[in-house]
């Protein structure tokens, strides 16, 4: 029995789960065009290669620890006065 590998394309609910986010979030970046999708007729699938390209864009880097203690971040109030 041969393993059949995993479809390219997802459907909506399965790009939900691929990203770890509710199907109306997904819904919602869809309609304000915000993450890369296939149109094929009136049905929308995605890409597992954009997917992992859109996650990879939307990465932030770490900050440094020698970068939190050097004034580099702001991690509080503000104590200069007004």
């Amino acid at each position: 029995m041969s393993v059949q590998p995993p479809p390219r394309l997802l459907t909506v609910e399965g790009a939900s789960k691929w990203l770890g986010l509710e199907v109306k979030a997904i819904r919602w970046l869809i309609e304000t065009r915000r993450i890369p999708y296939v149109r094929i007729g009136r049905r929308i699938y995605f890409d597992q290669v954009d997917l992992d390209r859109w996650i990879d864009t939307h990465r932030v880097a770490p900050v440094a620890p020698q970068d939190l203690t050097s004034g580099g971040v702001h991690s509080g109030p503000s104590t200069a006065p007004m």
